[in-house]
C-alpha cells in the first residue's frame, strides 16, 4: 500500500510540476498546484501507514 501511495505522489508531483511551471494558461497552472498538493497529501498518506 506504501510503495503504491508513493509511486502515485510522484506521478502526480512531476505532472504538477510540470504545469506549475510551463502550463501558457492560468487554469493550467492552477492544476498544476492542485497536483503538488495531491503529492502532498499522498505523501503525508504514506507516512501515516508506518505510524498505524
Amino acid at each position: 500500500m506504501t510503495l503504491g501511495l508513493l509511486v502515485s505522489a510522484a506521478v502526480l508531483f512531476r505532472v504538477g510540476l510540470t504545469d506549475t511551471l510551463r502550463a501558457l494558461t492560468f487554469g493550467g497552472r492552477v492544476m498544476g498546484v492542485v497536483f503538488l498538493a495531491g503529492a502532498l497529501v499522498e505523501t503525508v498518506a504514506a507516512a501515516a501507514v508506518f505510524d498505524y
